[in-house]
């Protein structure tokens, strides 16, 4: 029996900035990203995805990952981590 921990967030950001790159993030994990507002470039690895509204990625986390260009605001998405391990620390 595996044991996991999900962390559940609802991102909301870079309301009045356009054309920047977001932070770069680098955890544990598996994530899934679900559009619900704007328009991005999103980062994993070396590959770029174009995310708009109602569109969803999911990747492996320890890959570094991170928005690279917004190009509709305000950016809303609903992110959800799954741990492997119960015991890994939920950021």
């Amino acid at each position: 029996l595996v044991s996991r921990q999900i962390a559940v967030c609802f991102w909301k950001g870079m309301r009045n900035v356009s054309h920047q790159i977001g932070p770069t993030f680098q955890h544990p994990g598996t994530e899934l990203i679900y559009m619900l507002e704007g328009k991005m470039v999103y980062r994993h690895g070396q590959h770029t995805y174009t995310l708009s509204v109602g569109d969803t990625l999911t990747f492996d986390a320890p890959v570094p990952h991170g928005p690279e260009k917004f190009i509709k605001l305000p950016i809303k998405m609903l992110v959800l981590i799954v741990y492997d391990d119960a015991t890994a620390e939920v950021r």
